[in-house]
């Protein structure tokens, strides 16, 4: 009976789509028929016991901690013994969690923090990140005070510097369900950047939620195993995998072979590190170094398959020495730098701002054109958010084209920006208006464009 009515309630949600859509007000406040309606889905799924649409576990009350901060409840329950030993050494975090104030955190349970996996495999970013915090955690004694050894105590300060950044990273600065989450693309946290990149703005996670199976992925590789967990301060969502702030687009795109190989090549073959990575450099002179590539940027990245829908012959001209001008220009044309462009929040990074734009609504229907990362030439940006008309609490659907090329995956953080992979290479002349794109006559106009 159960799996019928789950399959009846999913064939509803993904057959019956949004009406046009409006603009409204915050995705995280929604309207008093919202609020209503999450407080009687919940009461269904308690009813027919559908634990797993919100994650109800084993960790303590349904929904409540009673009478304990998220500190508190993680510092009591055995199963958080490990994320409450790297909390204490970091006193700033402990009062964060322990605070009056309404926060989230997302919570690796011990199963979450074992010893770090030795792979041979690392290109991929589930991988690099399941592995980021187990790391630190392999080390976690060093923080131990007592040793002299001045090797030591630098070692201590720079680990103590990078778990303080982690662990703020599980941190949301306002309260959130698991409803809440799941009507949002990206979600802003409370580690600020501060090293040049993301104009010193929040960093974000991504956020993913399926009815069927129910969950919420973060990141593209944790899941929230327990959700809605009330402390006295906030909400504790249990996640299977810890959290690591984003590395750079380049970087990013790097651990993502089975989608962007070809653009990673392309990118390395044409020098365009520059305009998508962002690292430090050690100087030569004084050790210290310095960051240096680009801070701010945003990437539509063509897939692998959108590669093999061009002509051979031109894939082969393209990644010749022939073609390497034409090349460069063309990944240029996928890029906006100085702008961070998600579906739901767009800055803008320029000393000059236009103004931000926050796209806010329980629907929204927003267009915008971007300078492109290639001299007079513009991209045009259309990003829709929907609801299922008949509502279903936490789910929303977005959608991101480019140049009318829908984006197959949106929304992924970098520490320098936004990444969405597209279906096809975006044609540069669709910005003189040209009804279709044809790669069949490229010998006619791509050697003479590339060299102008």
């Amino acid at each position: 009976m159960r799996s019928l009515i789950v399959l009846v309630a999913a064939a509803t949600t993904l057959t019956v789509r949004a009406r046009p859509p409006i603009r409204g007000a915050s995705p995280l406040a929604g309207d008093f028929f919202q609020r209503a309606l999450q407080n009687t889905w919940r009461a269904v799924e308690a009813t027919l016991g559908w634990s797993d649409l919100t994650g109800l576990g084993g960790y303590g009350e349904p929904f409540v901690a009673p009478d304990k901060s998220v500190y508190q409840w993680l510092a009591s329950n055995d199963d958080f013994s490990k994320i409450t030993k790297l909390i204490k050494y970091d006193e700033s975090i402990v009062n964060l969690l322990d605070s009056s104030q309404g926060l989230t955190f997302f919570a690796p349970d011990n199963k979450a923090l074992p010893s770090p996996r030795h792979r041979k495999d690392v290109h991929s970013i589930q991988v690099y990140h399941q592995d980021a915090l187990p790391q630190l955690w392999s080390h976690v004694d060093i923080l131990d005070e007592g040793d002299d050894d001045d090797d030591k105590e630098k070692k201590r300060r720079l680990f103590k510097a990078i778990l303080h950044q982690v662990l703020l990273y599980h941190v949301l600065p306002y309260d959130s369900t698991s409803t809440r989450l799941g009507v949002n693309s990206t979600v802003q946290t409370a580690l600020v950047a501060k090293d040049g990149s993301f104009d010193g703005q929040p960093r974000r996670i991504k956020i993913e939620k399926t009815l069927v199976p129910p969950a919420i992925t973060l990141n593209m590789y944790a899941k929230v195993i327990q959700g809605d967990i009330e402390a006295t301060n906030g909400v504790i969502h249990v996640v299977d995998h810890p959290l690591f702030p984003p590395i750079s687009i380049l970087d990013t795109a790097y651990m993502l072979p089975h989608w962007l190989s070809t653009t990673t090549s392309a990118a390395q073959k044409v020098h365009l590190e520059d305009a998508l990575q962002y690292h430090y450099v050690r100087s030569q002179r004084d050790k210290k170094g310095d960051f240096e590539g680009a801070p701010d940027v945003t990437l539509f990245a063509p897939s692998n398959d959108a590669w093999k829908k061009l002509p051979e012959k031109l894939v082969l001209y393209l990644f010749s020495p022939f073609g390497s001008k034409a090349l460069r220009k063309l990944l240029l044309f996928h890029t906006v730098p100085d702008y961070l462009i998600f579906s739901e929040w767009i800055h803008d990074a320029r000393k000059e701002k236009d103004g931000n734009v926050v796209a806010s609504g329980v629907e929204f229907d927003w267009e915008y054109t971007f300078p492109s990362g290639l001299k007079d030439h513009t991209l045009h940006v259309h990003i829709t958010k929907t609801t299922p008309t008949i509502p279903v609490p936490g789910i929303a659907y977005f959608e991101l084209q480019v140049e009318n090329e829908k984006a197959e995956t949106i929304d992924i953080v970098g520490r320098n920006g936004a990444l969405h992979v597209i279906p096809s290479v975006l044609d540069p002349r669709k910005n003189d208006h040209l009804d279709e794109p044809n790669w069949e006559d490229w010998e006619d106009w791509l050697p003479k464009w590339g060299e102008a």
